[in-house]
């Protein structure tokens, strides 16, 4: 905890100013080079938010929680849709399989090939801001970025520094080439609208998808590799529409995230900046 609260420290006062679609400027930062040994070697056990301690930092802890199931409620002049950091890191990102940040507190400061340049945790909090919210980033020192650091480093405890945990990312490939829009609509009537909509809006059961109230096209979940794999490995929650959770085929998460990503969304301006230096081929 008291390391990641000194890199704070350090990376609060020179990233003021920055903007998550350009290279972050807080100076140079180590990487945390991931440990092959360490990776395979712990454990996913987040502590419960029910253990946080009862004093400043507790709070702090508490705010973090609060601000990744309410991201909306709590920041709404930087959240531009009804996305909430939980809607796609599931229960405040503790669940392994859901785009976990349990040991995310860990690996960062990393390198990143989208900025082309190193991110701190910090930096990341914004990037999902800007992206994943369609909103606008906030300020380094602030009040909720502590927080928002606090909480994350609370649920890596005992992950040790550098070290890349194996449920990060899906760890998932899927081959997207030609997909069948067709059969991804007909996919997504039956199982996916029920929860968010048969317009993509949205319901109480499930967030939007597509239109005004999703994610913009810079968000990572905008690209077809990436939601393939989260379709394929979360969805359905529940078993509908005749399918199970879990039991997708490749063709199938492939086929209904092409159609999902064939409309309309809000457009991030900084996007025509990712990847400078162009993008992995892996």
């Amino acid at each position: 905890m008291g390391s990641r609260i000194a890199l704070f420290s350090v990376a609060a006062a020179a990233a003021v100013l920055l903007s998550a679609c350009t290279a972050p400027t807080t100076g140079p930062a180590p990487l945390k080079s991931p440990s092959p040994e360490g990776s395979t070697a712990v454990t996913f056990n987040p502590p419960s938010i029910d253990s946080v301690p009862n004093d400043e930092n507790g709070k702090a802890i508490k705010l973090g929680y609060d601000l990744m199931n309410d991201t909306k409620k709590l920041l709404p002049n930087n959240v531009g849709n009804q996305l909430s950091c939980s809607s796609c890191h599931a229960q405040a990102g503790t669940v392994e399989k859901e785009l976990s940040l349990v040991g995310v507190a860990s690996v960062y400061p990393q390198y990143r090939d989208r900025e082309a340049a190193i991110s701190t945790l910090e930096d990341r909090v914004n990037q999902c801001l800007q992206r994943s919210m369609n909103g606008k980033p906030i300020p380094y020192d602030s009040t909720e970025m502590r927080a928002f650091s606090m909480y994350m480093s609370y649920i890596s405890k005992g992950i040790p520094e550098g070290t890349n945990p194996p449920w990060r990312g899906q760890n998932v490939k899927i081959d997207v080439s030609n997909p069948n829009l067709q059969e991804g609509q007909k996919l997504y009537q039956q199982s996916c609208a029920p929860c968010h909509g048969a317009n993509g809006e949205g319901t109480p059961a499930g967030p939007a998808v597509w239109g005004p109230n999703s994610f913009n096209d810079g968000a990572g979940m905008a690209n077809l590799s990436k939601m393939a794999a989260f379709v394929k490995v979360n969805m359905p929650k529940a078993p509908m529409g005749g399918e199970n959770p879990g039991a997708l085929t490749d063709a199938q998460a492939r086929d209904v995230s092409a159609w999902i990503l064939s409309h309309d969304r809000p457009h991030f301006p900084g996007k025509s900046k990712d990847f400078p230096k162009g993008r992995p081929q892996n």
